[in-house]
């Protein structure tokens, strides 16, 4: 009790002492400035990620000017540069780590998804992020020279780190072996991420304090295979942790994860057992008082869950598993742990749960710690011999290549991942008692004793059975919702993208298109999707297509269709990895084709045999789709120019192309549809000006009611309610 009053009251210091610091996370200038067109100096603090929209980066902003006045910054920022083709991969070298650039943009406020699966404005602002600069491509320049001091430092090693694990070039598994090491996925493919998270291996990518502790380990256990004493040996490893951190780059995370790891390393090495938790509140009252809103960032509840797992739990294993060999018994023990611990977390922050993790983490474990070590190795003997450098980078590439086959083959299996909505914080806490008091019990049995003896009273029985079946009920309240009695079509508020579901009551479920990112998944739990019959994109641009990578990764999908168009970018590629690696039926539309899913009739009116090759958004898959005497026309981004050729039906519901873009010919379109009501698929606060006035204009004098995504939310229609009994979220 002394011990668990004294561990609170160090992580209650440290989260007063931090709260002191909320209001300068939250102090930004540019905030002050928002809307603004300013001329803003950089300094890149991590690696640009890549796109065929753009680059974006964290920056630290040291200066601004606007209108010719000059005005002090001093605080970080999200940086996105606009441009298309991946034309921000020319800019490798300027984007490095330490670059300074001077950038002339637009300061806008940071995207937040409140209830999506990942909320990366959120987690920005947690961390004192509190703006993004939107720049052109054309309004970026290069300055001379690289930032200094500590963080300079940081980033030649970071550099030296880098060159040093790419050596040899050894495909995926080099770009892992990076990863793994440093924590730099910049070179790994989405398709190895995806498994890995699916697997339960996604762990491994991040510096956590559970990966420092792992490297600490080996390096103490290199030491003692060498014969030297166990304190030297613990000393030797907290060196190499104490300069990894700065080789993984130093950010706010890492430290924590390096606190965390050298913490627990030294506590489980040199303390008594009990001094392992006064460590571990000494780490948590350190970072609180850094930056308190750490409490509620899924790394650093992760961190600590796990590394407490495997203090706490991971013994409980002791007995059940004693058959087994010593190789074996403490990878399964402490993965088995560290999934149980970890997983109402996982669930609760991102709606899902690896259901494959301990075995994939079993047959990892042999040689995630190699790999580590092999890494610092890799770092420290580069500068003395390249051939002795490559060596180790061949071995740990052969090493990475056999996780990359594992990651495969768990995540292949039949329901690998469970999805479902985020657990009630009754049904968490109830969880975690629960373990506490099977802890308790494994540690002091006489504790068991004193259980029997109240269980014996009938009252307490049934208010326990009472308690958790109230505990119960919560936790599966967040299970997916019911789908629709009738059938439905809902266009989902995706932000600036395109999204369609068709829900037909005797099951059958197609997505059109999956939005420009993870809020579909969250979306589609809310409509009551288990599985789908098939999913069609009407065209590879990110807006309607980059949330399709979640869609497959979490959903069971029997087949998807398109237009095939040619050139479809990095990310169509991707995605057809994807299908092909979860099994997906792919199959090209083409017009008069017809799909039957129960009661649903989807038809195709375009594209032909023939398609513009200079022109995506003409190629898109025209569709409309017919239930019960409803119609809708779903044209993805087709325009009234290819709409007008076509000879489209009368509609009762118009899906505006293009988000409502202007369009010379779309009162030609609707003169021929002529719906009952339009709705526009549209991003509040969008920087592309949609939906137009003009457009707007000729919906309204069509005589269609007019709905939109960005004022009304996720938009459903259904054939017994029709247009104006349509159900909107706001």
């Amino acid at each position: 009790m002394r011990l668990l009053m004294l561990a609170t009251a160090l992580a209650l210091i440290g989260l007063m002492a931090g709260s002191l610091r909320l209001g300068s996370l939250a102090d930004s200038v540019l905030a002050g400035r928002l809307g603004q067109w300013v001329e803003v100096e950089v300094q890149v603090k991590r690696a640009a990620n890549f796109s065929s929209n753009g680059v974006s980066f964290i920056g630290h902003a040291t200066g601004a000017r606007r209108r010719g006045g000059y005005f002090p910054v001093d605080e970080d920022v999200l940086v996105r540069i606009s441009c298309r083709d991946e034309c921000g991969a020319a800019w490798l070298d300027e984007l490095a780590e330490g670059s300074r650039l001077r950038l002339e943009g637009t300061v806008a406020e940071l995207e937040s998804k409140p209830g999506a699966d990942f909320d990366y404005g959120l987690y920005l602002r947690r961390r004192g992020i509190n703006v993004c600069l939107k720049v052109a491509s054309q309004r970026v320049e290069a300055l001379e020279g690289r930032r200094g001091g500590f963080a300079g430092l940081v980033d030649r090693l970071r550099q030296h780190a880098r060159s040093s694990l790419a050596a040899g070039g050894w495909g995926d598994a080099s770009g892992l072996f990076q990863g793994m090491v440093i924590g730099d996925t910049s070179q790994v493919d989405d398709g190895v991420i995806d498994d890995f998270r699916s697997s339960g291996l996604l762990h491994m990518l991040a510096v956590s304090g559970q990966n420092v502790v792992l490297l600490g380990f080996v390096i103490a256990a290199f030491c003692r295979g060498l014969r030297l004493s166990r304190r030297p040996a613990v000393l030797a490893a907290a060196a190499v942790i104490i300069i990894y951190v700065p080789l993984t780059g130093a950010d706010a995370s890492i430290m924590r994860a390096g606190s965390v790891g050298l913490l627990g390393l030294s506590a489980d090495l040199l303390a008594r057992q009990a001094d392992r938790y006064h460590f571990m509140a000494l780490a948590a009252a350190l970072i609180l008082t850094l930056n308190p809103n750490s409490l509620f960032d899924p790394g650093f509840q992760l961190s600590f869950a796990a590394v407490l797992s495997i203090f706490l739990v991971a013994p409980l294993f002791d007995r059940p598993l004693s058959n087994l060999p010593g190789a074996l018994k403490e990878p399964i023990a402490i993965s088995a742990a560290a999934g149980i611990v970890t997983a109402p977390i996982t669930l609760f922050h991102f709606n899902q749960v690896p259901l494959v993790s301990v075995p994939a983490n079993v047959a990892a474990a042999p040689v995630a710690g190699p790999v580590m070590l092999l890494g610092v190795l890799a770092v420290v003997v580069e500068p003395l011999s390249s051939l002795l450098n490559w060596c180790i980078t061949a071995a740990a590439c052969l090493c990475t290549g056999y996780l990359i086959v594992v990651s495969r083959l768990f995540a292949s299996v039949p329901g690998a991942v469970y999805v479902s909505e985020s657990p009630g914080l009754m049904a968490v806490s109830g969880f975690y008692a629960m373990i506490s008091v099977i802890v308790v019990i494994n540690r002091k049995p006489e504790f068991a004793g004193r259980i029997r003896l109240l269980l014996r009273s009938r009252p307490l029985v049934i208010a326990l059975a009472l308690l958790l079946a109230l505990l119960l009920y919560t936790g599966l309240s967040g299970r997916t919702a019911d789908p629709p009695s009738a059938f439905t079509v809902s266009f989902l508020d995706v932000g600036q993208g395109d999204a369609t579901l068709l829900q037909d009551p005797q099951g059958a479920t197609v997505l059109i298109d999956g939005g420009p990112g993870s809020d579909i998944l969250s979306l589609l739990r809310e409509s009551g999707v288990e599985r789908l019959d098939a999913v069609i994109l009407t065209h590879p641009h990110a807006d309607h297509m980059a949330g399709l990578d979640e869609v497959f990764s979490k959903y069971e999908v029997a087949a998807f269709y398109d237009a095939q168009q040619p050139g479809g970018g990095d990310g169509y590629s991707s995605l057809l990895e994807l299908l092909e690696r979860r099994g997906v039926a792919h199959q090209g539309l083409r017009s008069g084709q017809q799909l039957l899913f129960g009661g649903l009739t989807l038809s195709v009116y375009h594209p032909g045999d023939w398609m513009r090759p200079d022109d995506t958004n003409a190629n898109s898959v025209v569709l409309v789709a017919s239930y019960g005497g409803l119609d809708i026309l779903l044209p993805g981004d087709a325009e009234g120019e290819v709409l007008m050729t076509l000879d489209l039906p009368e509609v009762e519901v118009y899906k505006a192309p293009h988000h409502g873009s202007r369009d010379p010919h779309i009162s030609e379109v609707l003169e021929s549809v002529d719906p009952e009501c339009a709705v526009i698929s549209v991003g509040e606060g969008n920087d592309y000006g949609h939906p137009s006035e003009d457009t707007l204009s000729e919906l309204r004098e069509s005589g269609a009611e007019v709905y939109r995504t960005d004022r009304q939310g996720t938009v459903r229609i259904s054939p017994s309610g029709g247009c104006e009994g349509a159900m909107t979220e706001r």
